[in-house]
């Protein structure tokens, strides 16, 4: 649980405003317990996690800064410390992303990936090349190809990915199927995850579908959350159902069955933004039912807690 926690909540990192946000989990007798932290100002930001001594080791930290923008290209370095469990540095990750607007819709977003190693030398280690296209009048295609070195040190594509994005006044959805090399170097189906979000007044519904490669050679459906927020006078709510095709105390039917259901409640004040996260599962019983809704997380955001829009 620990681990699920810091994913939601420590690590994703915002680097557009000054912000601070501390996370606390609740044990087994409902007691609230310190978790991690971060904090985002002027293009930096870190994250820390509390270990089990309750002392705070460092997480991850993030600088980034702009290099170039100019004629419709943008260049943009970003350096990633990651620390270990005793608070060591890892060796360090460098990323330059640039984005060169083409007009008309299209664009190309390279990212080039450096990894350090412990001598503090660094190393090409990964090629990402995304290229954004018209796709008709309400509707754009992705092609983004991922490329890695070989042992030989040459580059080589070792996935390909195609989406379809497309936008409405209420609904939008993506399409997105990724293919990876099969032992022949041709590329095949390995996965698809189809997003739709529908708006009605207040309320948005989203649907997330994955289909995974099955012992037929084929996709099938492994996993299905369907979420629905609704604004309240306090913030909003959004419940999300978590389908899979086995669910704890009950056999596998290979058919979609609950896994969990998870409510994040947002409330929005003055001081910043409060979530807390509560899961129910279904109970041991094997009926089916969801047993109690149980408070497991709650982070408290200060200062610039939620992008600008654009």
């Amino acid at each position: 649980m620990k681990s699920a926690i810091a994913v939601l909540f420590a690590l994703p990192i915002a680097l557009w405003g000054q912000s601070e946000s501390r996370t606390y989990v609740f044990d087994l007798e409902g007691r609230r317990v310190p978790w991690s932290a971060s904090s985002s100002a002027a293009g930096a930001a870190s994250a820390s996690v509390e270990n089990l001594n309750g002392r705070k080791a460092p997480l991850e930290s993030v600088e980034e800064r702009l290099i170039s923008q100019q004629g419709g290209v943008k260049t943009v370095e970003r350096l990633i410390q990651r620390f270990s469990g005793d608070g060591s540095k890892l060796p360090l990750e460098r990323e330059v992303i640039e984005t060169t607007d083409l007009g008309s819709g299209r664009q190309t977003l390279s990212k080039t990936v450096y990894r350090g190693d412990f001598n503090g030398r660094m190393a090409l280690a990964e090629r990402v090349v995304e290229q954004t296209e018209p796709a008709g009048s309400s509707a754009v295609a992705v092609t983004t190809l991922i490329d890695r070195p070989t042992i030989s040190g040459t580059f080589q594509t070792i996935e390909r990915r195609e989406a379809r994005i497309t936008t409405g006044q209420d609904r939008s959805e993506r399409d997105e199927t990724s293919y990876l090399p099969d032992a022949n170097g041709r590329f095949a189906e390995a996965s698809r995850v189809v997003e739709r979000v529908s708006k009605t007044g207040g309320q948005t519904v989203k649907q997330v579908d994955e289909f995974e490669s099955a012992t037929t050679g084929r996709l099938s459906l492994s996993k299905q959350v369907v979420s629905t927020t609704t604004v309240t006078a306090a913030g909003e709510v959004t419940v999300s159902d978590v389908y899979g095709t086995a669910a704890p105390g009950r056999p596998a039917t290979g058919q979609l069955q609950i896994r969990e259901r998870q409510v994040v409640e947002k409330t929005i004040g003055a001081a910043g933004i409060t979530e807390t996260l509560s899961i129910q599962r279904p109970a041991a019983d094997g009926s089916g039912r969801l047993g109690e809704l149980r408070k497991v997380a709650e982070t408290v955001c200060t200062g610039r807690c939620a992008p600008a829009k654009p």
